[in-house]
Order: C-alpha cells, then structure tokens, then sequence
C-alpha cells in the first residue's frame, strides 16, 4: 500500500510526521535514525534538525542479516550501500547503549503499537540489544489488522500524518 502513494503525498504527509516527531526527541540526545527510501516516512529533515541540535545521531548499515549504527555529523557521512540505501561512512559502530531512542520504518502497524518490518528483522535482532525509546514513523494508511510473532518487538509509539499512537502498558 505505501508504494502506491504519490510523491506529493509522501512529501507532505513526511513533513507533518517529522514536525510531530520533533517534540518527542526535544530531550533525546542521542538517537539511531532510519535514512528513509523510496516512499518510507522521509526522514532528512528530521536528521538535519537533530544534527542542528546538537543531538548524536547514528544510522543503519546492514551487515549480511546484521546491522549496527554508525555516527553522521552532517549528510555528507551517507552514501548508497546496502539495497541501494544511504547508508554511513563510519568504521566504528556505536554501542547500542548508547542510544536513548531508536527511529524506525514500518510496513504494516496496528493501534497496539505491534509492527511489521521489512522481513528480515534487522531491527528485531538489534532492539535485543538496547533499552532505548522506540518510535515509529508511518502513514496512516499503513495501519492494519495483524497479530505479530513471538520474535517481533512492539514500539512505544508510532506516529502518523493523522495520530500519535502510544504503546498501553
């Protein structure tokens, strides 16, 4: 469903996404951050306004069926990589401690805050790792009906162009 959305949708609705997410990273200082492709949630605007904030910013590079984050200080640390995504230029990945809120794409979602990756469950594996806030960014058309797997990792919130879904406990 979200590949058949229009280029002036997804720029509009992105725009609206990131302005809700800004507040909610307000006290973040360090964060892993997805580079979004294709018609994902675009996220270049929210990483430059993280960088302009001084926040520590890492983002995804795939490694076989693993990933790590690596630190960008501007946009120029990214260059296409892995499945043709941006990817950064860094040789050393941070520890996933460090980071206090994790920044995700979503395929599918439902109002529990349970979500569907990609399929090969990179974040999955990674998020075992870290205690860290996790958001994720989608479109309101994505949500679904759907139980997930035992192995899948629900997000604290998600937010779309239309709602903030946070995670009850």
């Amino acid at each position: 469903m979200r590949n058949s959305l229009s280029s002036a949708f997804v720029s509009s609705a992105s725009a609206w996404i990131v302005e809700k997410t800004k507040p909610l990273l307000a006290e973040v200082n360090a964060l892993g951050i997805y580079v979004g492709v294709g018609n994902e949630v675009a996220t270049i605007d929210l990483i430059t306004w993280c960088l302009s904030e001084g926040k520590a910013v890492y983002c995804p590079r795939v490694h076989g069926n693993t990933m790590d984050f690596y630190p960008i200080s501007c946009l120029n640390d990214l260059k296409r990589g892995t499945y043709g995504l941006l990817e950064p230029i860094g040789n050393q990945p941070c520890q996933p401690s460090v980071m206090a809120c994790m920044v995700m794409p979503l395929v599918g979602f439902n109002e529990a805050c349970q979500r569907i990756g990609q399929g090969k469950g990179y974040y999955d594996k990674y998020l075992k790792q870290c205690s860290c806030m996790k958001l994720g960014l989608a479109y309101e058309c994505q949500k679904a009906e759907f139980t997930n797997e035992a192995h899948d990792i629900d997000v604290d919130m998600i937010i779309t162009e239309q709602h903030i879904y946070p995670r009850v406990k």
